[in-house]
């Protein structure tokens, strides 16, 4: 009877551990659409929200990384940027939120023009599950702002077991011009509690219990076309089809974004020493830095400015001779290559590639670097919540 008991004992608790997948679509900048059709002066000329204040085409280039979530009584499905910089889950409300940003396309753009993308909106009367809360919630981020008010609702990873009956989120009545362009329904927050707005618990922290490991591991694909899978998420588990069996972890600074020290960098015959903090960003496409560093790496391998694009240099189809930059964290060195920095687009003038480096003022939260796609498409990045440590292997 004993070992009957044990059996089952087994049985139950292998049922509550769970490994699951679920794969990243790749979306294009509203910019992008504008430039392949040679109006990037059309795009220059709509409303820029008071928040974005005067941009350069850095914000512009972000590929965004999206998957497939559901929330309602029954499901309504969202397709969510899957960001590792915030904490909040927001979509936008079918019933308060009716602007031209919250309905999905760039200010000032009709329905008949070939840019226009319909929002999918969460519909809360038809939801047998919604329980409105009501709390205001306003979210700033590096390239937009939304205003909501909170709620909760049954949430699942589309394609998996993973379901929370009571998860709070926030549901927008607002989007400014500058997020209204972008091709995604809402963002799902993958950071720490410590930095979620209106002290809502994030998506993750509520599934771990169901995980068979409290972590989740990114791998993110080169960049080659929209319609390929644009990598791979794995709840509960460690990536080996697409990441190398070798992790290096590195203890996190603090829990509020997923923060760590780095000790410096070099690229060709220069190096620098430095002590300074990193977070690792899904939500950013480009390698940020200190402007001081970043100016040298740009200097070093001949970047130019150009008003339209940013920084570019000369190319054949995005093949350069340019050097990796190399960076050290904890010990170990991890190299970034040009094929990862420099990026072919075919709207881009002949021999021309953008390069995806940029600088930025430190904004108070402690980090002087962000570790965006540039340098996440060569290293997966496993997100240990349970060990609050960053493991980093490189991607096969």
């Amino acid at each position: 009877m004993f070992w009957r008991l044990l059996f089952l004992f087994a049985l139950l608790h292998e049922s509550w551990e769970v490994v699951v997948q679920s794969r990243l679509r790749r979306t294009e900048p509203a910019f992008f659409k504008y430039a392949r059709a040679g109006k990037i002066s059309e795009f220059k000329r709509l409303p820029r929200s008071k928040y974005s204040g005067g941009q350069t085409p850095l914000d512009l280039y972000n590929y965004y990384l999206n998957a497939n979530f559901s929330l309602g009584t029954p499901p309504q499905s969202f397709n969510l940027n899957v960001d590792t910089g915030s904490s909040n889950l927001w979509l936008t409300d079918r019933i308060t939120c009716d602007s031209d940003a919250c309905q999905g396309y760039p200010s000032g753009v009709s329905h008949s023009n070939p840019y226009y993308r319909q929002r999918h909106q969460f519909d809360k009367t038809k939801s047998s599950s919604f329980v409105n809360i009501g709390n205001e919630i306003d979210i700033q981020y590096g390239a937009g702002q939304i205003q909501g008010k909170s709620a909760v609702d049954v949430f699942q990873i589309d394609g998996t077991p993973l379901v929370y009956k009571t998860q709070g989120f926030t549901l927008a009545y607002n989007l400014d011009d500058r997020m209204g362009g972008e091709e995604l329904d809402g963002i799902f927050g993958m950071a720490w509690p410590g930095i979620a707005v209106g002290g809502i618990i994030p998506p993750m922290q509520n599934i771990l219990t169901q995980l068979d490991k409290p972590l989740f591991t990114i791998y993110i694909a080169k960049i080659t076309s929209l319609q390929q899978s644009a990598g791979l998420i794995t709840y509960g588990g460690i990536d080996t089809t697409n990441c190398d069996s070798t992790i290096n972890y590195v203890p996190l600074t603090a829990t509020k974004l997923w923060m760590f020290n780095i000790q410096g960098a070099s690229i060709g015959s220069s190096s620098w020493s430095f002590n300074l903090a990193a977070i690792a960003d899904t939500g950013t496409s480009f390698l940020m830095g200190p402007t001081g560093y970043t100016d040298l790496i740009l200097n070093t391998i001949g970047a130019q400015w150009n008003n339209d694009y940013g920084y570019v240099v000369s190319c054949t189809n995005g093949q350069t001779n340019l050097p990796d930059i190399v960076f050290t964290i904890n010990g170990v060195k991890y190299n970034v290559a040009a094929s990862e920095y420099v990026l072919y687009q075919d709207w881009l003038p002949s021999n021309l590639c953008v390069v995806a480096i940029d600088g930025f003022t430190s904004n108070g939260w402690g980090f002087s670097w962000i570790f965006g796609d540039v340098f996440m498409r060569s290293y997966c990045g496993i997100f240990d919540i349970g060990g609050r440590q960053l493991g980093l292997a490189k991607a096969k």
